[in-house]
């Protein structure tokens, strides 16, 4: 149809940094040596950061497992410890937009909290979050257009927050009900794959939301 052409049409613009969303065209259109060696390894699971300054308090969710981004991170640190599998934290495209150097915060919370570096662990900066998406096994973002985005790749994201695209379509996204079941889903072999028409939905949630409100 006419409407799916345009969706499909912004989809490819987007993921080539022509989009109507600042962060996206930015990490779109970014690459550096540590991304490309983290995407020759055959399997890896992708957290992506958001701004530690912009924590979620507008919407107070008592059934949320973390009560903010510094939370979430800290049990993201402290699970990863045990974990044998490889590890990618992608930094916010505009976090220093913000005067967050968020490597530092990391860095910070490693010292604090494990009291050493993670062999398993990566941390990207420049990088191009649509490869990374399109190569990692488990997605993990607090809430946001990621999800849409991995959604996008066919990929049900792990999310702490309640979605928009829960509303229109059941079982696209993985949101635990408690830090027991987060411990077991991210040390977990369950399929993370969406199917063609959430992917489509979802791209039609992005193009909807840069281009028409």
């Amino acid at each position: 149809s006419k409407n799916k052409k345009k969706i499909n049409t912004y989809w490819h613009k987007r993921i080539n940094s022509k989009g109507n969303y600042l962060a996206s065209n930015v990490s779109s259109n970014l690459h550096n040596k540590k991304e490309k060696k983290v995407l020759s390894r055959n399997g890896f699971n992708l957290v992506l950061l958001h701004v530690f300054k912009d924590s979620p308090f507008n919407v107070i969710d008592r059934n949320r497992i973390f009560v903010d981004y510094f939370d979430w991170i800290e049990n993201n640190l402290k699970i990863i410890e045990n974990s044998k599998e490889l590890w990618v934290f992608k930094m916010h495209p505009i976090s220093s937009r913000w005067g967050e150097n968020q490597r530092e915060i990391l860095n910070i919370m490693l010292r604090q909290i494990l009291k050493k570096k993670l062999n398993n662990l990566y941390i990207l900066g420049n990088s191009n979050k649509n490869d990374l998406l399109l190569k990692a096994k488990k997605i993990l973002t607090f809430s946001g257009t990621a999800a849409l985005e991995a959604i996008v790749y066919k990929k049900k994201p792990i999310v702490i927050c309640k979605t928009n695209i829960e509303k229109l379509s059941n079982n696209v996204v993985i949101r635990p009900k408690s830090l027991s079941e987060y411990k077991k889903i991210l040390v977990s072999k369950i399929d993370f794959k969406c199917s063609k028409k959430q992917s489509d939905l979802a791209k039609t949630i992005l193009y909807a939301r840069e281009n028409l409100y």
